[in-house]
């Protein structure tokens, strides 16, 4: 009949224990709590935390393909190419073609490159307000755990082929 059935003591125990202790959960929190801190930031310029992530590595590459960013800050595509056109739409990165020959990729303007240089003391300020709230151990134990999982945030900088790589193919 497709009822309601009566959950037994069981069930609402583990009804219980699932919130309380559910790992993912309280990742996903803590991560909307710490972003909200970077977007509230730049909020007075239109950005989000993502959004100044992609020009700084954009900056920092000269040139990049979306499927390396993707990669890079580990976001799928769909949500990449959707920040990705909204810096677009306001004149801070555009497309050119990649040197390597392989697809499109993006590039930071003028606009974009003054935009970065506006924001740095404003992500600065955000970053210390987060660790207030985190610690330097909180902060350790976050790049500890993305360590364990395979995604260490260090790699970002060590991750990007060269520009000569994508000239010599």
């Amino acid at each position: 009949m497709g009822g309601h059935r009566n959950h037994s003591q069981s069930d609402h125990d583990l009804l219980d224990a699932i919130p309380a202790e559910c790992i993912a959960v309280r990742v996903s929190i803590l991560s909307r709590r710490i972003l909200n801190c970077y977007n509230d930031a730049l909020r007075p310029y239109d950005l989000r935390i993502t959004q100044m992530f992609i020009l700084v590595l954009t900056a920092r590459w000269k040139e990049v393909r979306l499927i390396d960013l993707s990669e890079a800050l580990q976001i799928d595509l769909s949500t990449l190419s959707r920040n990705v056109e909204r810096i677009r739409s306001r004149g801070w990165v555009e497309w050119i073609d990649s040197l390597s020959g392989r697809g499109k990729a993006i590039r930071i303007t003028p606009k974009g490159s003054r935009l970065v240089r506006q924001v740095v003391p404003v992500w600065r300020d955000a970053q210390k307000g987060v660790m207030k709230r985190i610690s330097k151990k909180g902060a350790k134990s976050i790049a500890e755990l993305l360590q364990s999982v395979g995604a260490e945030p260090g790699g970002l900088l060590g991750s990007r082929r060269s520009k000569a790589d994508y000239e010599t193919g």
